[in-house]
Order: C-alpha cells, then sequence, then structure tokens
C-alpha cells in the first residue's frame, strides 16, 4: 500500500514539474517571439520587459478573477439577483482589464516608440494564435 502512496506522489509531482516546464518553455518562447517582432534593443529589454511581466501579471488576476465568476454564475441555481449582481462585477472586472491596459501600454510608449507598442499589440495576437495552432496539432 504504501508503494502505491509514493506511486502516486512521484507521479503528482511528476507531472507539476513537466506542466512548469511546458509554462517556461511558452514564456521563454513568447520573450523571443516579442522581441524579434517589436525589434527591442538591449537598452530597451532590461525596461521594458520587467514592466511587461508586472502588466501580464496583474492582467492574468483580473482574468482569473473574471473566470472565477464565470464558474460561479454557471451554476442553475443562481438567483436572478447574484447573476444581475455578477453581471456587473463582469462588467467592471472588463472595465479595469482596459483601464489596466491604457495605463500599460501609456507606460510602455515611454520605453518604446509607439510602432513598436503597436507592434507589441500585434505580437502578442500572433503568438497567441501560433501557439493554439501547435497545441491543435
Amino acid at each position: 500500500m504504501k508503494n502505491v502512496i509514493y506511486l502516486l506522489l512521484f507521479l503528482s509531482t511528476f507531472r507539476l514539474v513537466a506542466q512548469q516546464d511546458n509554462k517556461d518553455k511558452i514564456a521563454s518562447a513568447k520573450i523571443a517571439f516579442l522581441s524579434d517582432k517589436i525589434d527591442l534593443t538591449p537598452e530597451q529589454s532590461t525596461v521594458f520587459w520587467p514592466l511587461y511581466n508586472e502588466f501580464q501579471d496583474k492582467k492574468y488576476a483580473i482574468r482569473a478573477a473574471i473566470k472565477t465568476l464565470k464558474t460561479e454564475s454557471g451554476s442553475l441555481s443562481v438567483t436572478d439577483e447574484q447573476l444581475q449582481t455578477d453581471f456587473n462585477k463582469y462588467l467592471d472586472l472588463k472595465t479595469k482589464e482596459t483601464e489596466l491596459e491604457r495605463e500599460y501600454y501609456k507606460k510602455f510608449t515611454q520605453i518604446l516608440k509607439i510602432r513598436q507598442v503597436i507592434a507589441l499589440i500585434k505580437a502578442e495576437k500572433d503568438f497567441t494564435l501560433m501557439l493554439l495552432k501547435k497545441i491543435s496539432n
């Protein structure tokens, strides 16, 4: 019985390590892809990437809150009043996400040329599409 428990612990740990390894590979690929597409100089990179990572962390937190909200609202036992409250929270979170983008894209224009910021927006979408194609193949 102990062997089975140890095997299950080992397999779950191995799975977590493999998932983290995939996340690290995707993050590295994204950095390389975006750096190439927006033609970052070494000087820009040192200032841009910490700011970009901060932006992504905040954006991820908002999207996680939206996902949680959608999951909770998906229950059939939710009242109309709760649905209205959740819908209002959803709209507030989407507004917060837009305000966050506005704030950080303005900060990016202090580091990058406007063409690079526009290229960044396009490159983020292109990277996502490329990743989805690779996953589907």
